[in-house]
């Protein structure tokens, strides 16, 4: 590995990402490349029956958490101030759109990282 920083595990797991990728997207050809070597190698007849079940189960997972918007509910004492920037960060970040498509590539690649930060304005 060029890069000593990653382990075996971390190679491996990284390897398996465009694998994932590629069956999320229907890439089977891809993704399945090496079986199908083999099977040729072996003189063995495949017969493909094209159907994205990978991409579908993303999709299908992605709609079931994230289908629709994520609602907040405040304490009956929270003050305005409160409720205006819970309201403004899911507004103006699209948030509803962010973990839909969080949820989508986390079905394939496995994890996520979310960044999180404030501008001058303190605005997140």
């Amino acid at each position: 590995m060029a890069n000593s920083r990653y382990t075996a595990d971390d190679k491996s797991r990284i390897d398996r990402y465009k694998l994932y990728e590629d069956i999320f997207l229907g890439k089977h050809t891809a993704a399945f490349s090496k079986f199908s070597a083999e099977m040729v190698r072996k003189n063995k007849v495949l017969i493909y029956l094209v159907c994205n079940f990978g991409g579908l189960i993303s999709k299908v997972s992605a709609d079931l958490l994230f289908g629709e918007s994520v609602g907040f509910k405040f304490a009956k004492d929270a003050d305005k101030k409160s409720i205006d920037f819970i309201n403004n960060f899911v507004s103006e970040n699209d948030l509803h759109t962010k973990n839909y498509e969080s949820a989508l590539s986390n079905s394939y690649y496995g994890d996520i990282v979310a960044k999180v930060w404030r501008d001058d304005k303190e605005k997140v």
